[in-house]
C-alpha cells in the first residue's frame, strides 16, 4: 500500500511540475506577445498620428445643427456713455457645453460659431467670431453693442442680437451654439515662417485676437505685425488680450492707430513694441496722444511693413476700411491668395483683380416685392456691384431690405426664388437649393435676372 502510495505522490508531484512549467512558458509567451502587441500599437499610432490633419482631429467631437452650450463666465471688456447712461460697450461671453463631450472640437482661429438666442419675439439666430485661441473647455465670443445711427434707425434688427446679448444673457443662460465654421482662418498647425500682418478695425479685432493667441501657443517666434483702427483711446477693446499678445509672441509689433485721439492713451502695458500712432505725414509714422489722428491706411502699412515677400494680410473691419485696404493691397501688387478678409455689416468687398478679370457683363437685376403688391424695381449691376445682396444693399431707397445673416452662404436665411442664371464665387455650404432657389448673399447674376424680394 505504501508502494502505491508513493507511487501516486510521484506522479502528482510530476504532473504539478508539468502544469507549473507549462503556466511558467505561457506567461512568458504572453508577456512577449503583449509587449510585441503594444509595440506595434504605438507604432501605429504614431504612424497613423503623423497623418492627420486638422480636419480629422475636429470631426472626433463635431455635432450637426445646435447643441446646448451655458454661458459659464461674462465680461464686460468696455463702457460708454449714452444718453447720460454708461452701458455695456463689448462684453465677452464663455460658453460651455451641456451636451456635448469634452474636449470640445478644435477650429481654425478666425472661425466663427452660430448663437440662437431664445428672445421674447423667438429664437433669434446670429454669427460671432470667435476671439479666443481654440481650447478644450469653452468657446469665447467677444461682442459690440450694436446702436444703429440715427438715419437707419428703421433697421432694429441689426442690433437685436447684441443688445439682447448685454442686457438679458447672463452667467448660467442657456444658448445654443452651433459647430465653428468659416474660411476665413489662419492654419496655426503648418509653420510656413512667413510674417504675418493682422488688420482690423474696430471689434474686427476679434479674430485677430484668436489668430494672435494661436500663433503664441503654437508658433510664440513667428514674425507678427498687429494693427488695430480706433478713433480714441477709450475705444480700443480687449485690452488685456493685447497685452497678453505684446507679451507671449516674442516678434511681434502692435499699432494701436487713432483717428481722433483726444490725448488720452489706452490702458495697455508700456512695451518697447506696442505704439500709439496718432499721426503720419510725409512717410514719417508719428507716436504719443498728442498727434492730429492717423487713420489706418494702406500708406501707413507699406511704411511699416516694408517690401518683404510672402507676408499674409488678413483683414476685418467696416466696410470703407475693408474696400479701402483691399484695394490698396491689390494695387500695392500683393497676391491675391495671400490677402484674406472678413466684413461685418452690409459689406461689398471685392478684389480688383477679379472684376477687372470677371467674366460676367452688367446686366438688369428686376426685384419683385410680394409684400407690396409684387412691385417691381430695377437695377443695374456691374462686377463692382458684388452680390446680389450687396446691390440690394446699396439701394434701400428703392429696394426693401433682404434678409441678411451669414453673408457667406452657410445659413441659408438670405435664401429666394429668381428667374435666370447666377454663378457663386466658390459652392455654398447651405443646401441643397431646389433649382429656382439663390443665396442672394454669395451669389451674383449672370445675366439679365428676376429675384423675389424675402424680407
Amino acid at each position: 500500500m505504501s508502494v502505491l502510495y508513493f507511487i501516486l505522490l510521484i506522479c502528482v508531484g510530476a504532473l504539478a511540475a508539468y502544469c507549473l512549467r507549462e503556466f511558467y512558458v505561457r506567461f512568458l509567451n504572453y508577456h512577449r506577445y503583449e509587449d510585441a502587441y503594444l509595440a506595434n500599437l504605438n507604432e501605429a499610432i504614431e504612424r497613423h498620428s503623423e497623418n492627420l490633419t486638422f480636419e480629422s482631429l475636429v470631426r472626433l467631437n463635431s455635432w450637426q445643427g445646435l447643441k446646448r452650450f451655458k454661458v459659464a463666465r461674462k465680461v464686460v471688456e468696455t463702457q460708454r456713455q449714452v444718453d447720460g447712461k454708461q452701458i455695456s460697450d463689448i462684453s465677452s461671453f464663455y460658453l460651455e457645453p451641456l451636451e456635448t463631450p469634452r474636449p470640445l472640437p478644435g477650429f481654425l482661429p478666425g472661425q466663427h460659431i452660430s448663437l440662437e438666442l431664445d428672445t421674447p419675439d423667438g429664437p433669434l439666430l446670429r454669427y460671432y467670431s470667435l476671439s479666443d485661441a481654440p481650447n478644450e473647455q469653452h468657446f469665447r465670443v467677444s461682442v459690440r453693442r450694436a446702436l444703429a445711427p440715427p438715419h437707419l434707425q428703421e433697421n432694429v434688427a441689426d442690433g437685436k442680437g447684441s443688445g439682447f446679448l448685454h442686457d438679458s444673457i447672463e452667467e448660467g443662460t442657456e444658448v445654443k451654439v452651433g459647430m465653428p465654421t468659416g474660411d476665413f482662418c489662419l492654419q496655426t498647425d503648418i509653420d510656413v515662417g512667413t510674417p504675418v500682418v493682422l488688420l482690423s478695425g474696430g471689434i474686427g479685432i476679434t479674430p485677430m485676437l484668436s489668430m494672435a493667441k494661436a500663433l503664441a501657443q503654437t508658433q510664440p517666434k513667428r514674425r507678427v505685425l498687429m494693427f488695430c483702427g480706433i478713433r480714441a483711446a477709450l475705444e480700443l477693446p480687449m485690452c488685456a488680450d493685447i497685452d497678453f499678445i505684446a507679451e507671449k509672441l516674442a516678434n511681434v509689433d502692435v499699432y494701436i492707430c487713432m483717428s481722433a485721439p483726444d490725448g488720452s492713451v489706452p490702458e495697455l502695458l508700456p512695451r518697447k513694441n506696442v505704439h500709439i500712432v496718432t499721426g503720419f505725414q510725409d512717410g514719417r509714422v508719428i507716436e504719443g496722444p498728442d498727434g492730429v489722428g492717423c487713420w489706418l491706411s494702406i500708406e501707413l502699412i507699406k511704411e511699416i511693413v516694408g517690401d518683404d515677400e510672402g507676408q499674409d494680410f488678413f483683414l476685418c473691419g467696416p466696410p470703407p476700411m475693408m474696400r479701402a485696404l483691399v484695394d490698396g493691397l491689390y494695387f500695392w501688387g500683393q497676391p491675391r491668395e495671400k490677402v484674406h478678409w472678413e466684413g461685418f455689416g452690409p459689406c461689398a468687398v471685392n478684389w480688383p483683380g477679379d472684376i477687372i478679370n470677371s467674366k460676367l457683363r452688367p446686366c438688369a437685376v428686376s426685384f419683385i416685392d410680394p409684400g407690396k403688391g409684387n412691385s417691381r424695381v430695377y437695377l443695374d449691376w456691374r462686377p463692382a456691384s458684388g452680390t446680389i445682396l450687396d446691390l440690394a444693399d446699396s439701394e434701400l431707397q428703392k429696394v426693401r431690405k433682404l434678409k441678411r445673416m451669414c453673408g457667406k452662404g452657410f445659413c441659408g436665411e438670405c435664401k429666394t426664388t429668381y428667374k435666370g442664371t447666377v454663378v457663386y464665387d466658390k459652392p455654398p455650404v447651405f443646401g441643397p437649393l431646389k433649382e429656382n432657389e439663390c443665396l442672394t448673399c454669395c451669389c451674383r447674376p449672370d445675366g439679365d435676372i428676376v429675384v423675389t424680394v424675402n424680407a
